[in-house]
């Protein structure tokens, strides 16, 4: 009712654009996801290594997420909130749709990335909670923290 009354929409102007309160979160974490998504793919050059490629996507995303903060808070609410389990499918989904899995799965593929079990949650989450509470960093900064989060996945040490 809330979202129905912000939106000037009566609710069941809403309900037939989705089928429950679950589906409209739903797409609106497909949204966010895609938003974030396109500053990772703008990021990635093929000519570069998947190191840089990382490091590039991840500056990107640092930026987009200073700039969009309440987006990445919902975000990670979401992706934390035990209310809200992806089903098996929809997991399925995101991994094979997310342009850092991407990234991960080729460097796992090239043999520099360690293949191991939360590869998203330990390097690609603590971005979004480093750029929404460091949002005063320097770029030096922004580079060191990139960095450390690379080499904590990466054979390359």
């Amino acid at each position: 009712k809330d979202i129905a009354a912000s939106c000037k929409m009566s609710s069941s102007s809403i309900y037939h654009y989705f089928k429950s309160k679950r589906d409209l979160i739903y797409e609106s974490v497909l949204h966010v996801a895609y938003q974030i998504g396109g500053q990772i793919v703008d990021a990635i050059d093929e000519n570069s290594s998947t190191g840089e490629n990382y490091r590039n996507a991840m500056r990107d995303v640092i930026k987009y997420v200073r700039g969009h903060v309440s987006e990445a808070l919902f975000y990670i609410q979401i992706g934390v909130s035990p209310l809200f389990g992806l089903t098996e499918e929809e997991n399925d989904f995101f991994v094979a749709s997310c342009p850092v899995m991407k990234l991960f799965r080729k460097g796992i593929a090239e043999g520099i990335v360690y293949d191991m079990p939360n590869l998203r949650s330990i390097a690609y989450f603590p971005v979004y909670v480093y750029a929404i509470e460091n949002r005063d960093a320097t770029p030096e900064q922004d580079d060191f923290f990139v960095d450390r989060l690379w080499k904590a996945i990466s054979k390359d040490c």
